[in-house]
């Protein structure tokens, strides 16, 4: 098994980020890609074809603002099995805090014929590893060869979508080509802002109020 860590990213690191990632116990046969300054659409696309072009069968996407344990690589090789796509949980820096996951993630028709963009964030995070439609992609773990594919049929996987960024367009394309995405709540990350933001502050806000 070939793994690449691509992380699109700043010119600057958080010394948190850095933190997680000199601890992490990654397998032999592991690379390590980084691409700073460029459009986040552009620099998913290029590792994208980067891990392609070196053989690569996974990629791990983490962003440069996230916090992890150093046995990150070994939990999501478990979890994912045979799958095609695997996100761990983590919460969005902003207060309200939410899971960066969609139950639904997609188009529906509007009353001129056109289609505009209709999505929903998961509200109550399971006990067990998930189907989603969508997630972020602050830590991800996934096969190469659906983007591979999407490489050879001539579309960019990151292109954003009208009305989506590119992590989501992206999940939209896979979902499209059949493949299934899933969370494992299990494998908890942390999300730098001024605090890390973790599942207690995500609990404590959800026992105060409902989600929207």
């Amino acid at each position: 098994m070939k793994i690449m860590i691509a992380v699109p990213c700043h010119e600057t690191l958080d010394v948190r980020f850095v933190q997680s990632l000199v601890s992490l116990q990654s397998p032999d046969n592991t690379l390590l890609e980084f691409l700073p300054g460029s459009l986040v659409y552009e620099a998913r696309n290029n590792l994208a074809q980067r891990a392609i072009g070196y053989g690569c069968d996974y990629i791990l996407w983490l962003d440069s603002d996230m916090t992890f344990d150093g046995n990150l690589i070994g939990r999501l090789i478990e979890s994912i099995g045979d799958g095609d796509f695997l996100s761990g949980l983590y919460f969005t820096r902003k207060t309200p805090y939410r899971p960066t996951l969609f139950s639904r993630c997609g188009f529906v028709e509007a009353e001129d014929g056109g289609y505009h963009p209709a999505f929903e964030r998961v509200q109550v995070v399971p006990d067990e590893k998930f189907e989603i439609e969508a997630c972020g992609f602050g830590i991800v773990f996934m096969k190469t060869k659906p983007l591979a594919d999407m490489f050879a049929k001539g579309e960019l996987p990151f292109a954003p979508i009208p009305g989506y960024g590119e992590d989501l367009s992206c999940c939209i394309r896979l979902r499209r080509d059949g493949h299934k995405l899933y969370c494992d709540p299990s494998i908890l990350c942390g999300h730098v802002a001024q605090v890390v933001i973790g599942s207690t502050e995500y609990l404590e806000e959800w026992n105060q109020k409902p989600l929207a």
